[in-house]
């Protein structure tokens, strides 16, 4: 039966059974099983069975197995991909959003606790007629350092320091102002004063013995200070005569939660910071009283067109040379003012020495001497802080006095 099979039926055949399997690859039994042809006949007419498939247009298993392999890893690197790429905007989207939601918040965090007081408009001159020249009056708090203990037999009886000292020194402070205040109506008109708190209200732990030592915590300190700023303020709206309360702060390097002080970013981890922050929502709704809250190492301020610039005053590094701090100062002063302009006054603290000079003044200290000072061989100095006047007219710098704050005046 085979033998009158012809190739041209043979082939029809075999397109026929091709075409029934999808044209696919096929062995020499499946044909036979479907057809009835055998191999034998395939041979009569065809080198092979390879040959015949090749003639029917089957391509040969190696062919076959690598296009379908080529395809199939276009196919699975074409998913890998869409499947990656869909798996990184994913990821991409939801990092976005946490960052959208954090920098939210901590947009709502600095607008509830800075807003209108992060930056103030300049102090300028009322259009308003005076008897006197308008003046604004300017009190300088820094270096009160309320939890440290100074024990009087350890420095010759010159001086104790407690928490109950600091807060009688603190009142006197305030009340002292007050005086000088008024004292210079006489000469000029005032009816806006600006109060700068300049850093190291506490001692804090930045070396080991204060851990022992001191009588409160930093944050106790803070509590404290906080307590003693509040009625402070309060008491100059209240017996001042003020239209304009203007606070500058600076932080210290002793109210610091590091180690070592961070010139970049040192605020976010000043104890002072945060407390300069809480009483600047304790009064945010006192129209009378602004805040200038500082984040870096200098707050200038801007009165009648020129600048007073705050610091704390520990950038400055003083080694006991002839001259003392006037030196480093003056020459810090005269490279910056080539930068930022005229400089009318720069005010600091740190030293714990009132020090007033032509371009500068050093503030001095609520606790006063101490321990430190007399290892040091530091100059014995009264407990005492600054204050001076800005006329308008003629934007000088005067009535620079001391404020003593140990005997108590009525």
């Amino acid at each position: 039966m085979n033998r009158k099979r012809t190739r041209e039926s043979v082939l029809e055949a075999g397109k026929k059974f091709l075409a029934k399997i999808g044209g696919r690859n096929f062995t020499a039994m499946e044909f036979k099983k479907a057809t009835g042809i055998d191999p034998g006949t395939l041979r009569n007419y065809f080198d092979n069975v390879d040959d015949f498939k090749r003639v029917l247009g089957v391509k040969e298993r190696g062919d076959v197995e690598i296009g379908d392999v080529v395809e199939r890893i276009h196919v699975d690197r074409k998913r890998l991909k869409d499947t990656a790429e869909r798996k990184l905007l994913k990821g991409e989207v939801a990092a976005a959003e946490e960052r959208a939601k954090l920098a939210e918040a901590r947009l709502e965090a600095a607008e509830s606790l800075t807003g209108r007081f992060h930056r103030m408009p300049e102090i300028q001159a009322s259009k308003k007629k005076h008897t006197h020249p308008e003046a604004t009056y300017f009190m300088l708090a820094s270096d009160w350092h309320v939890g440290e203990r100074v024990r009087p037999n350890e420095i010759g009886g010159r001086n104790e320091y407690t928490p109950d000292i600091a807060t009688a020194r603190a009142e006197q402070f305030f009340k002292s102002n007050l005086l000088m205040m008024n004292a210079a109506r006489s000469a000029w008109s005032i009816d806006t004063a600006v109060l700068w708190i300049g850093g190291d209200l506490c001692t804090g732990y930045i070396h080991e013995e204060f851990v022992a030592e001191n009588f409160l915590s930093p944050l106790e300190e803070m509590a404290l200070a906080f307590d003693f700023m509040e009625r402070g303020i309060k008491y100059l709206l209240n017996h001042g005569d003020l239209a304009r309360l203007v606070v500058v702060t600076s932080n210290g390097n002793h109210g610091r939660t590091t180690k070592k002080v961070h010139a970049a970013g040192g605020f976010r981890n000043s104890y002072e910071f945060a407390m300069y922050r809480q009483l600047a929502k304790r009064f945010e709704n006192e129209p009378r009283v602004t805040f200038q809250l500082g984040e870096g190492y200098y707050n200038d301020l801007r009165v009648y067109g020129e600048v007073i610039r705050f610091s704390h005053g520990d950038g400055v590094k003083f080694g006991g040379g002839v001259g003392g701090i006037s030196v480093p100062f003056n020459r810090r002063i005269g490279r910056e003012a080539q930068s930022v302009g005229r400089i009318l006054l720069y005010c600091h603290g740190h030293f714990h020495t009132y020090d007033p000079g032509r371009r500068r003044i050093g503030n001095g200290s609520l606790i006063g001497f101490n321990s430190y000072a007399d290892r040091n061989g530091f100059e014995y100095e009264e407990p005492m802080q600054a204050s001076f006047v800005v006329d308008s007219r003629h934007k000088v710098v005067s009535n620079i006095n001391p404020i003593l704050v140990v005997k108590c005046r009525k």
